[in-house]
């Protein structure tokens, strides 16, 4: 069942008066634009003397089923109100679209049991990606890593859409967007660049030259190596590695040293505690950048010299 449409100051008067059997009325200009669409119950009073419609004796419950501009078709008679003459010379007659008993009525016998206010599992159960779905409690859904849905994310998926895929096998992007953290167990690998953070100088200040490059360079070696045992519990393989010992890089430029990614927690913590560290190989470029600068200088001047 639906309730009649509602509105707030549905009220208008009359252009003239009507008697009993009338069942088309007119109400002064652009009083119809001032009531909901029909259908709906209106009271019909004489608001002259009674500004209270339940003061009036004569007051009409009518129904209105039809307007067209100010032109109201109605049914008269309406929930135990009797038709009368609404037509005494001299007095204003009301229609006001407010509460009726019907209201209440039609409120009161509405079936809600199957509607989502009181429903706490679905009348029929949906599969989500493979998994059933009934509202009783939370699913998990896990995506195959050979399955477009949940693996493959094209162009039209935004990074607002983009919450949480859980842990998947694979992951293939193309062209997708996504704002926030992206944690990857195992390689990366891109046809494309890779660009991030920034490097304008409008977006600098307090600009110095990095001190002692040479020197700097001097204390840190490149090495040749393998991972130990310790290393292959974290999943790592025994195969040939070059690099630079981390340690040693931060005594001279610790702004290129941070917690490695398999010892980061989501709050960027050690999980071990042990505080395992790795390189961003990227910031050690402006040290050597400044090593070549200074060893430059030194050549430059021993050919003055000679």
């Amino acid at each position: 069942m639906a309730l009649d449409a509602a509105k707030n100051w549905a009220k208008a008067n009359l252009s003239t008066g009507y008697a009993t059997g009338d069942t088309s009325v007119v109400l002064v200009s652009g009083g119809g634009a001032k009531f909901p669409a029909a259908p709906f119950n209106a009271v019909w009073y004489n608001s002259t003397d009674y500004s209270n419609p339940g003061d009036d004796a004569s007051a009409e419950i009518v129904r209105v089923t039809v307007i067209s501009t100010d032109t109201l078709t109605i049914t008269r008679a309406q929930e135990s109100t009797s038709a009368a003459n609404h037509n005494t010379a001299g007095k204003t007659y009301t229609l006001f679209a407010g509460p009726t008993a019907k209201l209440i009525t039609d409120v009161q016998a509405m079936d809600i049991s199957g509607t989502a206010a009181k429903a706490t599992v679905l009348a029929t159960t949906r599969a989500i990606n493979g998994v059933n779905f009934d509202g009783s409690g939370p699913i998990t859904v896990t995506a195959d890593a050979t399955t477009l849905t949940g693996t493959s994310l094209k162009s039209t998926v935004l990074g607002s859409s983009l919450t949480s895929v859980g842990t998947l096998g694979a992951l293939t992007v193309s062209g997708a967007s996504a704002t926030g953290a992206l944690t990857v167990t195992g390689a990366i690998t891109a046809t494309g660049e890779i660009t991030a953070y920034y490097s304008d100088v409008r977006l600098k200040e307090n600009i110095r030259p990095i001190e002692n490059a040479l020197a700097k360079m001097a204390s840190i070696s490149g090495v040749r190596y393998n991972a130990n045992s310790l290393a292959a519990s974290f999943g790592y393989t025994n195969e040939d590695q070059v690099g630079i010992v981390a340690q040693d890089l931060q005594k001279v430029l610790p702004e290129a040293v941070t917690l490695a990614p398999f010892d980061r927690d989501e709050h960027g913590k050690s999980k071990s505690g042990e505080q395992y560290l790795t390189i961003k190989y990227e910031k050690i470029v402006p040290l050597l950048v400044e090593a070549i600068k200074a060893l430059k200088a030194e050549v430059d001047e021993l050919r003055n010299r000679s």
